[in-house]
């Protein structure tokens, strides 16, 4: 989409001017207040505001609640509604300073005036300021009068300041500063906090990793406060009123918001606060207000959707798309994605604006299938992803963690990227994410690479247990760097919390061992300790008390050390001993009591979409080529390799953790023990992760998943197992014996039974 020229769509707050921005001299910033202006105040009421200035330098946190109130009082009582205080540099800084003292009556008086002063103050740039700041702490107020069933109060005068949005709102939106106000005030209206949507929108774009749990479109965003009607009705026809104006504007207008700098962020906040409304009001017959809203840009019911193929490479407009596939009805990702993404990714990657787009299509992707659409295409090109597209790998990590699949798939287009060829390359991986180039790399160590190393920690075990006899061979120097740094930490906690192998687990608690004191100290090793402590058994959490116990002044005296002191309870372990022991045993058994009812279901099969099955065709010749068999293995090199795989009928099994305290891993194999990379190969690849199945509907492909037979029927197992709970809470010791004896001698009468019928058929 190209940048139309702007044009006038209409007259702001209803003065009949022309939209800022149309004229560079309608832009000029006014540093002081206008002549007619200032004569709503008098000189005495600017040096008495600069009074109240130096009194509260003076007096700051020295002043009681009757000195604030009563100082509030007479500043309100001063001020009232003189405009030329609320847009006098110094004065309008005073008073922010002041409004951040009222109390719930005061903050409403407040509001009250602004009614008036809304359309005067709103476009001004210490005017914006003040009213902002009184939109911002009306959130509380408004939430806590709600609670009280006071609708008259705070709630009726923002209701009341917010209908001049009403028929201006398109042409507002454009003023540099009132649209700073109008996405407060719209966050506002549908239940946010304005405090924690400004901070939001200040923090830079950047990247995080996922934490496992329930994988579902839009858990992140913010679901948001109860909404009072008043405020509900008035986002309503505020709305009605930006799409009537819009109806009557070219057509060309539209365009022009999503192009604006000013105008792009306050549709975005409409459509995110239209979106908390949508989840409130529930599912309805008719269109909701996002799909109202994105209609004049989309198409009725979607049809003009590949309209946002020509946004993506705008540094505006594509922050407008990156919205949309936030708040975009779940069944058009699929319409979306084949008619603007699919067989494009390579080029959207390469442009500066567009390669955003990308990463946050793949955060918000819905289902596993679409998600391996998306990395089959991505694999061939994988090695330009490094290092300045790291954020592409960054989502489809994320991505495969919540959803849970494709894990992988996703270790092939890794190993693509950081070309990984032989399995002792593999086992570099996580040296090379550490070391990744990256504007964003800190004492050496890459904050995208080790996003990506907590992500493929939490992947399903046998993906993972390469990274994990690494990682455990490190020299413990390394890995206690790791733990003090700000992103190495993140990878020690991902790779406790995760799915590693206990015994590699233990393997790296050794390791630390002797050092859990200093590492308590830091701050960020510190979370560390605490993961480590929460996934241990009895014997290892008593060794660390010892070390913990024996400097407990020192870690007292430090903020992170107290924290790990009050976690691990070391003062009771000071005060007993036995006493800790038995009560962190009572603890674990009550865990394993309900250790049944936080089994995960099963991941969902593969799809039998043709043309899914057609890609992953020519996807597996790929993966071949990339070391990986059809089997899900890595090929091996010759065909001596081949002979030798046909020769292992047998795995040998692997001792538990209980069997010995100092366990071989992969990389301590015993002279005359198999290939060691062959056996880390067949614990990697041996089971390919099914994928979920898309169902064919001839026409488009529905990303419907079809549930294999059995999967997912885990209701009647854990209802069962809660009723076992129960009982065994409830009743002692002895009457649980006499019941199971009971339950043993009921279950041999039918077996006892059986027999009978058998022998005397037999005899017959």
């Amino acid at each position: 989409m190209s940048t139309p020229a702007k044009k006038p769509v209409g007259s702001k707050w209803g003065s009949g001017r022309s939209r800022p921005g149309d004229t560079v001299a309608a832009n000029k910033t006014r540093s002081e207040p206008d002549a007619d202006e200032a004569t709503h105040a008098s000189a005495a009421t600017f040096k008495y505001l600069q009074q109240i200035a130096t009194t509260l330098d003076d007096m700051s946190g020295d002043m009681d609640l009757a000195q604030t109130s009563s100082l509030v009082d007479n500043v309100l009582e001063e001020v009232g509604p003189k405009v030329a205080c609320y847009l006098d540099s110094e004065s309008s800084r005073t008073l922010e300073r002041i409004i951040q003292l009222t109390s719930d009556d005061q903050l409403t008086a407040l509001t009250r005036y602004m009614v008036d002063l809304f359309p005067k103050i709103s476009d001004h740039h210490n005017g914006s300021h003040v009213v902002q700041k009184v939109i911002t702490l009306a959130h509380a107020t408004a939430q806590r009068q709600l609670a009280q069933g006071d609708e008259s109060g705070i709630i009726s005068h923002i209701s009341d300041m917010a209908k001049v949005l009403e028929g201006t709102l398109l042409n507002a939106m454009f003023d540099k500063y009132a649209s700073h106000v109008i996405r407060a005030l719209l966050a506002l209206l549908s239940g946010a906090d304005p405090a924690v949507q400004q901070q939001q929108a200040r923090q830079k774009k950047g990247l995080s990793a996922v934490q496992p749990g329930p994988a579902h479109r839009g858990a992140s965003a913010e679901a948001g406060a109860p909404v009072p009607e008043a405020f509900a009705t008035r986002f309503y026809a505020i709305v009605e009123s930006f799409l009537s104006t819009l109806a009557d504007s070219p057509p060309e207008a539209i365009e022009q918001v999503c192009c604006d700098t000013y105008a792009a962020a306050v549709f975005q906040e409409l459509l995110q606060a239209a979106q908390r409304l949508d989840r409130l009001a529930g599912p309805t017959s008719e269109a909701s207000l996002v799909e109202r809203l994105l209609t004049p840009l989309l198409g009725s019911g979607f049809s003009n959707i590949s309209v946002v193929g020509g946004m993506l490479s705008g540094r505006v407009s594509s922050h407008v798309v990156e919205c949309i596939l936030t708040v975009l009805p779940e069944s058009q990702y699929v319409p979306l994605y084949t008619a603007v993404f699919r067989g494009h990714l390579a080029d959207m990657i390469r442009d500066q604006s567009a390669n955003f787009v990308v990463s946050h299509l793949i955060s918000v992707i819905p289902t596993l299938p679409t998600l391996e659409l998306i990395l089959i295409e991505v694999t061939p090109f994988a090695e330009e992803l490094l290092p300045h597209r790291s954020g592409i790998l960054v989502a489809l990590s994320n991505s495969c963690v919540r959803l849970n699949g494709l894990f992988k798939e996703f270790n092939a287009c890794l190993a693509k990227a950081l070309n990984l060829r032989s399995m002792t390359d593999r086992k570099e991986t996580i040296r090379r994410l550490v070391a990744l180039p990256s504007s964003r790399s800190k004492e050496g160590i890459s904050v995208p690479g080790c996003l990506i190393l907590q992500n493929l920690f939490l992947f399903a075990e046998n993906q993972v247990r390469y990274l994990s006899d690494a990682i455990v061979n490190y020299e413990s120097s390394e890995l206690l760097d790791w733990c003090r740094h700000p992103s190495g930490s993140r990878v020690m906690e991902a790779f406790f919390n995760g799915t590693s192998p206990d015994a590699a687990k233990k393997r790296m608690t050794r390791k630390l061992k002797g050092h859990f004191a200093s590492l308590a100290e830091n701050r960020f090793a510190s979370h560390v300790v605490d993961k480590i402590w929460r996934i241990s058994d009895i014997p290892t959490r008593e060794s660390i008390a010892s070390e913990l116990a024996a400097r407990r002044e020192d870690l007292a005296n430090t903020p992170s050390g107290r924290l790990v002191l009050r976690n691990c309870r070391i003062d009771e372990y000071l005060k007993g001993k036995d006493q800790w022991v038995a009560q962190a045993e009572s603890v674990e058994r009550k865990k394993a009591l309900f250790s049944d009812l936080l089994a995960e279901p099963a991941p969902t099969s593969k799809s039998s979409d043709p043309l899914l099955e057609q890609l992953r065709q020519e996807d597996d010749s790929l993966m071949t080529e990339l070391g990986f068999s059809d089997a899900g293995k890595l090929a091996a090199d010759g065909p001596s390799a081949k002979s030798s795989d046909k020769k292992k009928s047998k795995k040998k099994s692997r001792t538990s953790a209980s069997d010995s305290h100092d366990l071989l891993l992969d990389a301590e194999e015993a002279p005359g023990q198999e290939d060691s990379a062959s056996k880390d190969i067949d614990a990697l690849f041996q089971e390919a992760v099914p994928k979920g199945a898309l169902r064919d509907t001839g026409s488009q492909v529905s990303t419907e998943y079809v549930a294999p037979t059995g999967q997912f029927q885990t209701g009647a197992a854990n209802s069962q197992a809660m009723t076992d709970v129960l009982a065994a809470i409830e009743q002692t010791t002895g009457k649980r014996r006499k019941r199971t004896s009971s339950e043993e001698t009921t279950d041999a009468a039918p077996s006892t039974e059986k027999k009978k019928k058998q022998r005397k058929f037999m005899m017959n």
